[in-house]
């Protein structure tokens, strides 16, 4: 039914031999309501559902919808009835004969035919457009607690349009409600610590003259004056010129490995100074066996040089008849 059919059937009502010869022809299903009871079900309708005339016409409409939609639907055609004003488009569920559910994108419209009012039903099946939107949604939904798990963020930029759009798990990583990110770049830089704003763009400029992939570390600082460590990589998109219209990569807050790797360092700055400085005979050495640090004392002694010592296997240093294998 073509809007010009359903605003003429509004206007002035549609003969019933007129309707058919249209409606059969019909892709899309066509279906007549009068009170509750389904009086007309067109060919695509039926197949639609899976079932044959004689098993729809006569029936309730309700006994077709879906049972998780069928109360909201009952409460609107109850509205309706009664004259009060009631949606027209919508979508929800029918259930075919086989039991599964038809998504159905349909408009709804009172008409006269044959000299009766009725509710006039066209819809289009869109169950297949709404299997793709929930697999989306399962997609976004896997990505964004992934994103979670790794404290990594996505973003993208729209170069020509200085639209930068960052993912929640970004915006998290950086302090802010994806509301009160401005969605530019000049914005993100302004979140950059002072220090590393220059590298920041610096390494933007470069990736978009060279439209190289690139790679780097830097701080960034939250509203409340934290400072955090992000590792950022991106990738820059270019037109059929060659001209870059497009960035996208990702931001990871690696803070706390930072924090790890200082610390390990100083830990080992600390254990090598021991090592260095005891005024005693001293080696340690790595699991496989290797010297990994000897004192000055037991160079001195021994006569050798730190870098004839370090890195060697440790039993070279032992005389053979002490070596117990």
């Amino acid at each position: 039914m073509t809007p010009e059919n359903a605003a003429a059937a509004r206007a002035g009502g549609l003969d019933q031999a007129e309707f058919l010869a249209l409606a059969e022809t019909l892709s899309s299903l066509i279906a007549l309501i009068e009170g509750d009871k389904l009086t007309y079900v067109n060919p695509a309708g039926c197949a639609l559902l899976g079932r044959k005339p004689a098993e729809l016409v006569g029936r309730d409409f309700w006994e077709f919808v879906h049972p998780e939609d069928r109360e909201v639907a009952m409460a609107r055609g109850r509205a309706r009835q009664a004259g009060v004003p009631q949606p027209k488009r919508l979508t929800e569920r029918l259930v075919h004969s086989d039991g599964h559910a038809v998504w159905m994108d349909y408009s709804i419209d009172l008409i006269r035919i044959a000299g009766r009012t009725a509710v006039l039903v066209t819809g289009h099946d869109v169950t297949e457009r709404r299997r793709m939107e929930e697999e989306l949604r399962r997609s976004e939904a896997r990505l964004a607690e992934a994103q979670r798990i790794g404290s990594i963020g996505s973003w993208e930029w729209d170069i020509a349009g200085d639209v930068l759009r960052w993912s929640d798990e970004l915006c998290r990583i950086y302090g802010v409600r994806p509301e009160d990110f401005g969605g530019s770049v000049e914005g993100y830089v302004e979140r950059v610590h002072p220090d590393d704003r220059a590298k920041a763009q610096r390494v933007i400029e470069e990736a978009m003259a060279t439209g190289e992939p690139f790679a780097f570390e830097h701080r960034i600082v939250h509203p409340d004056g934290t400072v955090r460590t992000l590792f950022g990589r991106g990738e820059v998109f270019t037109d059929e010129n060659g001209a870059p219209v497009r960035m996208a990569g990702t931001g990871q807050d690696i803070t706390e490995r930072k924090r790890m790797q200082e610390e390990l360092q100083r830990s080992e700055e600390r254990f090598r100074g021991l090592c260095t400085q005891a005024p005693v005979m001293l080696m340690a050495f790595d699991p496989d066996e290797r010297v990994r640090e000897v004192s000055e004392y037991w160079l001195q002694t021994m006569g050798y040089a730190r870098d004839e010592v370090v890195g060697q296997d440790g039993w070279d240093f032992v005389t053979p008849e002490s070596q117990t294998g």
